[in-house]
């Protein structure tokens, strides 16, 4: 007799434990498919969106940020250079009318020189700078 109430015991109580997990499995059935939903929703919609706004920004000051002056470009702010121009131009300022052949540097005419050495026996160029 105790034998079988053992048995019943434990078929009622794997009984309750099943339909807990069907419970369970049913209360959060509707839960994954939103959750998976506004995960999918957030990754590939909301975050993309937001992302393009905050970055788009950056062409807000795309012309001032452009710069297309060689002399600034390729001169670093603190060059002597800069000084020395300033200088001339305050001791000798060039007048539109006359032409000063030892003034030509102001004409503001740039070219694009590239110096390499030698070809090296394993393929690459030797450093000029050092």
């Amino acid at each position: 007799m105790r034998k079988a109430e053992n048995i019943q015991r434990r078929i009622a109580g794997r009984r309750k434990d099943i339909h807990g997990l069907e419970k369970h499995a049913r209360h959060s059935e509707g839960t994954t498919a939103d959750t998976t939903f506004t995960t999918i929703l957030n990754v590939f919609i909301i975050i993309p969106l937001i992302m393009t706004a905050i970055l788009g920004c950056g062409f807000i000051w795309i012309e001032e940020l452009t710069v297309l002056d060689a002399r600034k470009l390729y001169t670093p702010v603190s060059a002597l250079s800069w000084k020395e121009e300033h200088v001339m131009n305050e001791l000798w300022p060039v007048k539109p009318q006359e032409f000063l052949p030892e003034r030509t540097f102001e004409w503001r005419r740039y070219l694009y020189l590239v110096v390499h050495g030698r070809l090296n026996e394993d393929g690459s160029y030797p450093n000029i700078l050092n």
